[in-house]
C-alpha cells in the first residue's frame, strides 16, 4: 500500500522540492505509510478483532488518501508533470468511495489558497505521516499493542480528520459582540484556534458543549465585521471552508419581535426567543409598474436541529422543564451586562399610544417565552410599524433581522444546513433601544446551547 510521485518534468518550481521531499526521498514519510499499512496487515490475520491497531490503519488509510490527492491537485494546479501510483493501494476503491462527497471542499479549499498555504499543507501531512509512525513504534510491537489503552486517538488529517459517527461539530454565527460574548459564557474551555487560513478574514473561538449523552460537541464560534445579509452569508462560507467538518451552521442572536395583541398566542415580547421554521427574505423583490411583490427563495432551516426543537418542547410541555433558565441565570449571576431589565421596559406602542400586552397563560413572569415562526431577514433595520404588521399578518412573521438570509444562502452553497436562534430586543418601531441587548443575546445563547445538549 505505497503512494509514490513517479516523475518530474523539472526541479524548477519551487513546490517541486517540497513535494519531493514529501512523497519521492522521505523514508519517514514512506515508511509511516507502507509500514503501519502493509506490514501490521500482514503480521496480523485478525486485524479487525484487534481496535488499537485497526484505528492506526484506519488513519494512515486517510492520510494515504490525503498525500494523493492533495498531491496530484497541487501538480496540476502548478502545471507540475507528475503521476501517482496506485497499484498496490488495495483499499483505493473503498476510500475513494468514501471520500467522494467531500472532494468539493478539498478542491476549494487549494484552489483558493496561496503559494504559502500549500507550502503550509505540505508540512502538515508530513508531521501527520511522522506523528502516525511515532504512534505505531510506541504503541506497537511484533503486530500487538504494548497497552490495549495506550492509542486513545486517531491522526487526523491536516485537511479533514477521519470519519467518526460520534464526532459532531456546530458552527455558530453571530453578528454583534454582545452576541459573541453571550455564546461564548456557554462553551466550555473557549480559546482562539493555533491558525487560520490565509484568506479567511474571519475570527474564531473554539470551544466544546458537553451533551446529556455525554459527548463533546465542538463549537466554532464567529462573529461578523459588520451587520447584513451580505456579510453573513460571507462569513458562513470562509467558516465552512476552514472548517469543512462543520455539521450545522446556527445563526445566534438578537432581532425585532413582532407583536400580536389581539392574539395571546402569537404575541411576542422583549426578552422571549425565537427559532426559524422558515426565512423570509423581504428585500427579494419583483418589482412592476403598479406592484411589488416578495419572493423569497431561502431553504428551510435544519430538520435535525427542529427536530432537537420539538425535544425541548417535548420537555416544557409534559416535564416542565427550561434548562436554558438555568444556563441565563447563571451567567447573569457573574456578568451584570445581562441582566433583564424590568418589566416597565416592555412598553408596546401602537401608533404612538401604548398598549397593553394581553394575558398568556403559557407565558412564565420575568421568563423568556419560546416559539417557532417564520423570520424576516434584509438588508434593512426596520423601524416602521406598518411594514412590520404588514410581513406579520401576509407571511406570519415573527421576528426581523439583517443576517438570516445570508447564513441560509451561505449553508445552501456548501451543501449544509442552517437553524436560527433570535431573542427579541424591541418591537421594530421608532422606540426601539438598546437596553435589551444584553439579556436577549444571552437567552438566544442559552436555547442554543440546550439544543446542543440534545445530540
Amino acid at each position: 500500500m505505497e503512494v509514490y510521485v513517479l516523475y518530474y518534468s523539472s526541479k524548477t518550481h519551487p513546490l517541486e522540492k517540497l513535494l519531493n521531499e514529501l512523497i519521492y526521498n522521505d523514508d519517514e514519510t514512506i515508511r509511516a505509510i507502507d509500514v503501519i499499512v502493509s506490514d501490521i496487515i500482514d503480521a496480523n490475520p485478525n486485524i479487525d478483532k484487534n481496535p488499537n491497531i485497526k484505528k492506526l490503519i484506519d488513519a494512515s488509510g486517510n492520510l494515504i488518501f490525503d498525500v494523493a490527492y492533495v498531491v496530484h491537485f497541487l501538480c496540476e494546479k502548478y502545471n507540475i508533470r507528475c503521476a501517482i501510483d496506485y497499484e498496490n493501494f488495495n483499499k483505493r476503491e473503498f476510500y475513494e468511495h468514501s471520500m467522494r462527497p467531500k472532494r468539493k471542499n478539498f478542491e476549494e479549499r487549494l484552489s483558493a489558497s496561496t503559494h504559502n498555504d500549500d507550502l503550509i499543507l505540505l508540512r502538515d501531512l508530513h508531521q501527520s505521516a511522522t506523528q502516525l509512525l511515532k504512534d505505531y513504534e510506541k504503541n506497537v510491537q511484533n503486530g500487538a499493542p504494548k497497552n490495549e489503552n495506550a492509542i486513545t486517538r486517531e491522526a487526523p488529517s491536516p485537511i479533514m480528520p477521519p470519519a467518526n459517527e460520534n464526532a459532531i461539530t456546530i458552527g455558530i454565527v453571530t453578528a454583534l459582540p454582545i452576541e459573541f460574548a453571550a455564546m461564548e459564557t456557554m462553551l466550555q474551555n473557549p480559546k482562539l484556534p493555533k491558525e487560520i487560513p490565509v484568506g479567511d478574514p474571519n475570527d474564531y473561538k473554539i470551544g466544546t458543549i458537553e451533551t446529556k449523552r455525554g459527548k463533546n460537541v465542538s463549537i466554532i464560534l464567529a462573529c461578523l465585521k459588520e451587520i447584513g445579509t451580505n456579510n453573513a452569508s460571507s462569513v458562513t462560507i470562509h467558516m465552512l471552508r476552514t472548517f469543512p467538518e462543520i455539521d450545522e451552521v446556527v445563526l445566534v442572536g438578537i432581532a425585532g419581535g413582532i407583536p400580536c395583541p389581539t392574539d395571546s398566542k402569537n404575541h411576542v415580547r422583549l426578552g422571549d426567543i425565537v427559532c426559524s421554521d422558515s426565512i423570509l427574505q423581504y428585500d427579494n423583490i419583483k418589482e412592476e409598474d403598479d406592484d411589488v411583490k416578495i419572493r423569497s427563495n431561502a431553504d428551510k432551516p435544519s430538520a435535525l436541529m427542529k427536530g432537537k426543537y420539538n425535544l425541548l418542547e417535548s420537555d416544557v410541555y409534559y416535564l416542565d422543564r427550561y434548562p436554558w433558565e438555568d444556563y441565563i441565570d447563571d451567567t447573569i449571576s457573574s456578568h451584570d451586562i445581562f441582566k433583564r431589565p424590568s418589566e416597565t421596559n416592555d412598553i408596546l406602542e401602537i401608533n404612538g399610544i401604548e398598549t397593553t400586552h394581553p394575558i398568556d397563560k403559557r407565558r412564565r413572569n420575568g421568563k423568556p417565552r419560546v416559539f417557532m415562526g417564520k423570520i424576516g431577514s434584509a438588508n434593512t433595520l426596520l423601524k416602521n410599524e406598518t411594514k412590520r404588521d404588514y410581513l406579520r399578518d401576509n407571511f406570519g412573521c415573527r421576528a426581523i433581522e439583517m443576517e438570516s438570509a445570508g447564513v441560509a444562502d451561505g449553508t445552501w452553497s456548501c451543501n449544509k444546513s442552517y437553524f436560527v436562534v433570535r431573542g427579541i430586543v424591541d418591537y421594530c418601531n421608532p422606540s426601539k433601544g438598546d437596553i435589551w441587548h444584553g439579556y436577549a443575546a444571552l437567552c438566544a445563547a442559552a436555547y442554543t446551547k440546550s439544543l446542543i445538549e440534545l445530540f
